[in-house]
């Protein structure tokens, strides 16, 4: 497994990673990133998708852009690895409950290339809300941890 912090196909080239996934977003102007969490097969940034979570991209972000580019490239960094945060641990969980299957579409894209992709299996409600449950400690956590670096950058 790895994750992108895009919602790939959508910049997931080769040499495109980390804080330049987010700049490359921001120089597009989608309003929408995320992250992708996948099966690693030969290819770069690809694989079949286990899950994806999206982002929205923030109007201060996109303005920001034009005259101070790190920060805004921080900022949306910082917003996108919160959900990789949450999304990783969750398809390992899958994975680890032989709740994921790697099965061939029926359909093709338009090059004839079949496509490959994880289905999660027999995610009923009780299964979300036991792993809602096991992420609260995490998440009230990370929650603290940005509310106080929140702080510091405001000079509190």
């Amino acid at each position: 497994m790895n994750i992108h912090p895009a919602l790939l196909p959508s910049f997931g080239w080769k040499g495109l990673n980390a804080r330049y996934v987010h700049e490359a977003a921001l120089e597009y102007g989608v309003k929408l990133t995320g992250c992708t969490v996948f099966f690693v097969d030969v290819s770069v940034e690809k694989g079949p998708i286990i899950l994806q979570h999206p982002v929205r991209v923030l109007e201060s972000e996109r303005e920001m852009f034009a005259t101070r580019r790190e920060e805004a490239i921080q900022s949306l960094s910082d917003r996108v690895l919160l959900q990789e945060h949450r999304m990783y641990p969750k398809a390992i969980q899958l994975f680890a409950e032989d709740r994921l299957r790697v099965q061939e579409s029926t359909t093709h894209d338009e090059h004839d290339i079949r496509i490959i992709r994880s289905v999660a299996t027999d995610l009923s409600d009780d299964w979300e809300k036991k792993w809602s449950e096991k992420q609260r400690p995490f998440i009230e956590w990370q929650r603290k941890e940005w509310t106080d670096r929140g702080k510091i950058l405001n000079g509190e």
